[in-house]
């Protein structure tokens, strides 16, 4: 039961973010995960001083992640994000999928398959996805947390708590996570911070 209550609550939470994200457009230059803007954003998104700059910079990042030079892979990606946003899973999976196949250096395209997956159930495609995203951009704090929600899930908290942490070295402002890594942090260590 707490399980299921668990799987739902973190299916709420990842297609609020899914929204969020998908509200905030697709008005930046069209790029990706080597802009060479993500650096500084990432540098201000550590400093940041309140959680509305760093949420204004977080957006910033996730409208540049969702770009791409190619304007026939960037139509696939506004395709396949619509369909998740319109619950059509196995279609958003299928054009996810062939992004990949067709843009295999798009860390985007495999974080969204990712998400579909692990909103389908398929947690150890999920987790591949989640892998191939890090590989591509270690500071992918959706990846980092995405792995922490499905580590939660197979009730390995020391792994959950770990991705929580790398993802709040890059995002530290990120809504709840520190009051989730302070959680976990008694429950793996048994005492408060």
């Amino acid at each position: 039961m707490q399980f299921r209550t668990q799987f739902r609550t973190m299916r709420i939470f990842a297609a609020a973010a899914f929204f969020a994200v998908t509200i905030a457009g697709n008005s930046a230059a069209r790029a990706d995960q080597d802009d060479p803007r993500l650096d500084t954003l990432f540098e201000a998104l550590t400093d940041a001083e309140g959680a509305g700059p760093a949420g204004a910079i977080s957006e910033t990042i996730w409208r540049i992640w969702f770009s791409i030079e190619d304007e026939a892979h960037q139509a696939i990606m506004n395709e396949a994000r619509l369909a998740m946003a319109t619950n059509r899973l196995t279609e958003a999976l299928n054009l996810f999928s062939r992004l990949t196949q067709l843009a295999p250096e798009y860390a985007e395209a495999h974080n969204r398959r990712a998400t579909v997956n692990f909103l389908l159930g398929n947690l150890d495609q999920s987790l591949e996805d989640i892998e191939e995203t890090l590989a591509l951009e270690s500071r992918h704090f959706g990846a980092l947390s995405g792995r922490a929600q499905i580590e939660l899930i197979r009730g390995n908290q020391r792994a959950a708590l770990e991705a929580l942490e790398a993802a709040a070295e890059v995002y530290p402002l990120m809504p709840g996570i520190q009051d989730q890594i302070e959680e976990l942090r008694i429950k793996v260590e048994g005492v408060p911070i």
